[in-house]
């Protein structure tokens, strides 16, 4: 349909929908509401008709500004749509749809008089919709066109003379305060400052000291809160006076002023930088004089400018001056600094405000970053108020006996270190250590010797309490632009990390909220280091510990899908890591100290380890693995990097793996084996592996034979063995000499003994763990590593004893599994011909088993783990033995096909079950053509138990199975019946399928979305028929079914038959 017919129907129902946006509506009213706005913003964009939106919007407020009772806003999922759709505009529409705002602010305004043609609440509306639009704009780059510049710096000159001014004229004389119309003035001049500052600030160097504003003599502190023609300082003071007295209108004022401020450090002379101080000073003291956090309530407010009210100023006003910190902090007292402090920690720590969020003080903290306009050295006065609040006026407050408020302080502490070092176990602190860093690492000495004495009393509740504002913290911390993160962000990110994992480690029952703090660091991490922030070399070495760390307390929240997630972000860390390590590693010596520091601290520690060390030793060897594995990245040449840094690095690997090597502790760790494993990659890759190593190895495989008998209680120990054997076994064809006898055979005996008892269809608990996945995974690429590495006789018998397995009712759901992961590689040569050679045999003990399994009434974990496994490996036989397997025997696989039950199943077991159905079909028609001809009796009669069981199951009344899984099975038949008609003959037979589905359809009513998905297979069985198969019917049917055929034939010929030449 053409947009002109549709754009102008959304139009309506975009005004319908936003008028009916109320204060008091219902919360599922609200929730359709933004779905709804929603969809019509993604068809706009869709239609490519953002201005034409946009006249609409201001158009329902015009016709309709008489019902425009308070402001209307949009909900925060339509603002974030909202802001995604602007911020995607082609510059030239985007300042076309700015053009087009301005002229219908003007319209509605008549400077003779002057009045307004609108009501003030109209008015506020537009303005506001201007607001949001300038805002999300992404006009301002440094990569645009030297016209577009010009005609960007055209339309701001434009809105502040043809808008603004008029309207702060209208407000200057009205003798009342209009909350509407004062507000809208305001409102729109804090956008204006915005973008002036914005585009100021990206001219850079380019900017002239003509556009910076007159001061003037006033001492007031409005006379520069904003400089437009024809209005004065009196006027302004005047004006701000009269409004101060509205909460919501003083917000505004407030932002204005600070707005300001931000410009004048910007951009003012070094003559007049004494004068722009004192007026700072009075701005800020007018900012701060309700400064207060009684009040505080994180749920008050949506962030919106529009929503603030009377109820809910105190939290916006204390957003406000938490995200400006940066400019209030150096001009204030050292007594008010203190009170600031207090109150900032006071709002976190505080349990008499449960409801304040960490993200108060979280802006706080990095504020300096964001928004700082002064060099960071003045924030140092702030620093020392707040460790000095902590150290001793904090326990006369806050109750510092409990135990997560002791955490919770150290945290603090940690964020405002500037320049110090996570301490950890293999150094202590630098002689050069600056005074600031000295008083916070004695502060945090100080506190975590406090909580020692506690340490029994902390609760589950009170540190889950502190993980989910800690969350918070992080996930404020990713909304930050990475354009905004500086060094010091980058040290508070990985020390909230390392406050985490400490956390994380004093309570392991917190499995819930370790995984979702664990992604949203993570992912902060990444930001960081994904961006051009320089961070020093301690900082990403214990980011990286930190990082494995937290992976392994994720992997113990039972939640695969949530492990694997986080395993996806630490491979991608580890990338951005190495590259971290070579710019800090650039010009300097500090890798190499690194290195020895760590090699020295692994010979002391590993030497005269006590039974409590195993946390340092997990330590050290985790940040040992994570450095050779950046390490060996640059040593194999897969990033590029300067070749002086290429020697340093690869010189300093090389020296850890032998270190590493060499160290055998008394402890085993899954962090030590994982290093190990890193240090064995680093001699393959040099040609160094000695027969020192033997050892090592034979002691590993005696651990996983040790391990198999408690599986579940060494999982991560099991983790790092095969991946430590895997590693080994990587290398077999090179190292041969340094391997143990029998070491392929030994692997490989344990490895199918580790999946057979985790796949065992007796040991329910094992196969429902999510943990088992991942070892699974490691556990399988081990295998097909020996398989792959094994002489062809060895790996004959290899496949001869899987075959065995499958006459063992315990074993034969993972010898099923095995068979489908040698199946799915792709073998040459010796090994093909062996399993040539065993696949008949496999293939008719299979369809025993298929007829063994479906003989009686089966349960559903059987199907699960035997029917379906069964079907599948068949098919992957079919697949595999194209060219090679008797036709005999590949016809064979129709059998077991219809010994199986697919009727009457559960959901997920009927779907599982039809798929693999088909797919033993379909791999037949596509792989074994010739036979599938010959057996044309055999294909109708499984394509019937299909059609059947899948009609069936898609009717209206039947609620045993979902219907989304039978509309997939539906698909998975069309698919079957298409390959049907291209590769056999079915004109004599297709027949006999329509006349099947029309007499199931006078059992029941088809779902709407099964019919939907089923019926083009009939019609494509219909054309198969032609016009005598479709007489056939006709006559042979059953004379109720003859109106069903007629009306199915009728939709046939209307809808699908095709009537062109050929």
């Amino acid at each position: 349909m053409n947009h002109q017919v549709v754009a102008p129907r959304l139009a309506d129902i975009w005004t319908c929908s936003w008028l009916l946006l109320d204060e008091d509506v219902a919360p599922a009213v609200q929730v359709s509401q933004d779905k709804l706005l929603c969809r019509l913003l993604e068809t706009y964009a869709k239609l490519r008709q953002v201005d034409t939106l946009v006249v609409a919007m201001l158009d329902a407020v015009q016709k309709n500004q008489d019902q425009l009772s308070y402001s209307k806003t949009f909900p925060p999922v339509t603002l974030q749509r909202w802001s995604e759709l602007v911020q995607s505009l082609p510059i030239g529409l985007a300042m076309e749809i700015w053009h087009r705002m301005l002229n219908k602010l003007q319209e509605q305004y008549q400077p003779e008089k002057p009045q307004l043609e609108c009501t003030p609440a109209c008015l506020e509306q537009m303005t506001t919709l201007l607001s949001l639009f300038l805002v999300h704009l992404k006009l301002w780059d440094v990569n645009i066109t030297s016209p577009m510049a010009t005609r960007v710096d055209q339309l701001m000159a434009s809105t502040c003379s043809s808008v603004i001014s008029p309207l702060l004229k209208l407000c200057l004389g009205t003798k009342q305060v209009d909350k509407y119309l004062h507000f809208s003035a305001l409102h729109l001049c804090h956008t204006w400052c915005q973008l002036h500052m914005l585009s100021t600030h990206m001219k850079g160097s380019k900017h002239s000291n003509e556009s910076v504003p007159n001061l003037g003599v006033n001492e007031e502190w409005w006379d520069f809160s904003l400089q437009y023609p024809d209005m004065s300082p009196g006027d302004w003071s005047t004006l701000c006076h009269k409004l101060a007295t509205s909460k919501r209108i003083r917000y505004v004022l407030e932002m204005l002023c600070l707005q300001k401020v931000k410009m004048l450090r910007m951009l003012t002379r070094t003559s007049e930088q004494d004068t722009v101080k004192r007026r700072i000073e009075n701005a800020i003291n007018f900012v701060t004089v309700t400064c207060t956090t009684d009040e505080v309530n994180e749920h008050a407010w949506d962030g919106q400018v529009t929503s603030v009210t009377s109820n809910n100023y105190p939290t916006a006003h204390w957003y406000l001056l938490c995200s400006h910190i940066g400019l209030i902090a150096p001009v204030c007292t050292q007594h008010q600094l203190a009170l600031l402090a207090h109150d900032l920690l006071q709002t976190v720590v505080s349990e008499s405000c449960p409801k304040s969020s960490a993200g108060l003080v979280t802006r706080a903290m990095i504020s300096a970053d964001l928004l700082r306009s002064a060099p960071y050295l003045e924030l140092l006065p702030m620093q020392e108020a707040m460790i000095t609040a902590i150290i001793s006026g904090l326990a006369d407050t806050v109750n510092c006996r409990s135990t997560a408020t002791v955490r919770l302080c150290v945290k603090v502490l940690q964020e405002l270190s500037e320049d110090t070092h996570p301490e950890s176990v293999i150094t202590g602190p630098e002689e050069d250590t600056p005074p600031l860093s000295k008083a916070i690492t004695s502060a945090v000495v100080t506190l975590q010797s406090l909580q020692k004495d506690v340490q029994k009393r902390c609760s589950v509740n009170q540190t889950k309490e502190q993980l989910q504002k800690m969350c918070s913290y992080f996930k404020v911390l990713k909304q930050v632009p990475l354009q905004c993160l500086s060094d010091v962000s980058s040290v508070r990110c990985v020390l909230g990390c390392l406050a985490v994992n400490y956390l994380l480690g004093a309570s392991h029952s917190m499995s819930d909220c370790a995984t979702a703090v664990l992604r949203t660091s993570l992912e902060v991490l990444r930001d960081v280091m994904t961006g051009q922030k320089k961070t020093s070399l301690w900082q990403t070495l214990d980011a990286a510990v930190t990082m494995k760390c937290l992976l392994l307390t994720c992997q113990q929240t039972q939640n695969m899908s949530q492990s694997t997630a986080v395993k996806d972000i630490y491979q991608d860390l580890m990338y951005h890591l190495l590259w971290s390590v070579v710019r800090s590693a650039e010009g300097t010596s500090t890798l190499p100290s690194y290195t020895t520091h760590l090699c020295q601290a692994l010979q002391s520690l590993s030497k005269s380890a006590a039974p409590g060390d195993g946390h340092r030793l997990d330590w050290l060897f985790i940040s040992a693995g994570c450095t050779l594995s950046a390490g060996l990245m640059v040593t194999q040449n897969k990033v590029k990097v300067p070749a002086a840094q290429a020697d340093i690095i690869t010189s300093c690997t090389r020296q850890l793996a032998v270190r590493v090597a060499a160290v055998v502790p008394s402890v085993d760790l899954p962090a030590v084996t994982t290093a190990m494993a890193a240090a064995l990659r680093v001699q393959m890759a040099d040609s160094q592996v000695g027969e020192d190593w033997t050892p090592r190895i034979e002691r590993q495989v005696s651990s996983l034979q040790t391990m198999l008998t408690e599986i579940q209680d060494n999982l991560q120990s099991i983790r790092a063995c095969l991946g430590f054997l895997k590693t080994v076994a990587g290398g077999v064809p090179k190292w041969q000499a340094v391997l143990p006898e029998e070491f392929g055979p030994t692997v490989y005996n344990l490895v199918v003994q580790l999946l057979l008892k985790i796949h065992s269809t007796n040991n329910k608990e094992a196969a429902l763990s999510m943990d088992i996945t991942d070892i699974v995974a490691e556990a399988e690429a081990l295998l097909l590593i020996v398989c792959r590495c094994s002489q062809p006789e060895q790996f004959s018998t290899y496949i001869q004893g899987l075959q065995q397995h499958l006459d063992c009712d315990t074993s034969v759901c993972a010898a099923l599994q095995l068979w489908q992961l040698v199946l799915r590689e792709e073998w040459k040569d010796e090994r093909r011909d062996s399993l040539n050679s065993i696949a008949p045999q496999l293939v008719l003990q299979l369809q025993v088993l298929l007829q063994k399994s479906s003989s009686k009434v089966t349960a559903d974990d059987v199907i699960k783990q035997t029917v379906v496994p069964g079907l599948l490996t068949t098919a992957a036989i079919l697949q595999f033995g194209q060219g090679s397997l008797p036709d005999q025997v590949a016809g064979a696989t129709l059998h077991g096909c219809l010994s199986v039950q697919i009727q009457n199943q559960p959901g997920s077991t009927f779907a599982a079950t039809f798929h693999a159905t088909c797919r033993v079909i379909t791999c037949l028609l596509l792989h074994h053509t010739k036979v599938a001809r010959n057996a044309v009796p055999s294909l109708m009669a499984c394509g019937r138990t299909l059609l059947v069981a899948l009609v069936h199951e898609g009717r209206q009344d039947n609620g045993s199975v979902d219907s989304a899984d039978v509309v997939l099975c539906a698909g998975d038949f069309g698919r079957l019946v298409a390959a049907l008609v291209q590769k056999v003959d079915l004109t004599k037979t297709a027949a006999f399928l329509v006349a099947e589905y029309v007499n199931e359809l006078q059992h029941g009513t088809l779902h709407p979305e099964v019919k939907k998905s089923l019926v083009p297979s009939v019609y494509l069985l219909l054309d198969v028929c032609g016009m005598h198969g479709s007489k056939l019917l006709v006559t042979a049917l059953h004379p109720g079914l003859r109106e069903i055929y007629k009306a199915l034939h009728a939709d046939y010929n209307r809808y699908h038959k095709y009537r062109g030449k050929v």
